[in-house]
């Protein structure tokens, strides 16, 4: 059986990495931390191979680098441990990086658009002109004293405390006001 119990009697007091598909059985396996999902190119490949009919362009430049990172690991196939990862760490982990920075990147031009115009819509219809977004209860630090801030007791870095909770509207490119 391909379920959560099955998986559960399998894996029975395992702790450490473990390779799968993105099946729904295995995401309760994640949450302790205890086991670390690691994922499956050859399963991400199979996904946007089928892509490749209604978006061949984009499928086409995932796959080069998909690619590359299995050229890559024939080239690995009779090193040490050591040595993989040495080289994995070296050679396909700025490839790995450049793939998930072009899949962000894409992400942006194709969902942007629908983003801003759900907005847009949105604004028109209920006769508004601006977002609130629910930021932090926090005055500005002073000038030059603006690196960290308190926030319930705890050191933070200031920037990303007073942005928080910004992304949906700066996505969309919509106006926003934090309060």
């Amino acid at each position: 059986k391909h379920n959560s119990a099955a998986v559960d009697t399998l894996l029975a007091g395992y702790k450490g990495f473990l390779v799968a598909d993105a099946h729904s059985v295995y995401e309760h396996l994640y949450e302790d931390g205890s086991i670390i999902e690691v994922a499956c190119w050859a399963h991400a490949r199979r996904y946007v191979f089928k892509s490749l009919e209604t978006d061949g362009v984009r499928a086409r430049q995932a796959l080069s680098l998909i690619q590359t990172l299995f050229k890559l690991e024939r080239g690995y196939a009779t090193a040490t441990p050591e040595e993989k990862l040495r080289r994995r760490t070296k050679d396909a982990k700025p490839i790995v990086e450049a793939f998930f920075a072009w899949c962000d990147e894409e992400a942006m031009k194709v969902h942007r658009p629908a983003l801003i115009r759900a907005y847009a819509d949105y604004f028109a219809r209920q006769k508004i002109a601006a977002m609130a977004f629910p930021t932090v209860p926090l005055p500005a630090a002073p000038i030059g004293d603006d690196q960290e801030t308190l926030l319930e007791g705890k050191k933070v870095p200031t920037f990303p405390t007073f942005i928080r909770n910004t992304d949906p509207g700066s996505n969309a490119g919509v106006p926003g006001l934090s309060v």
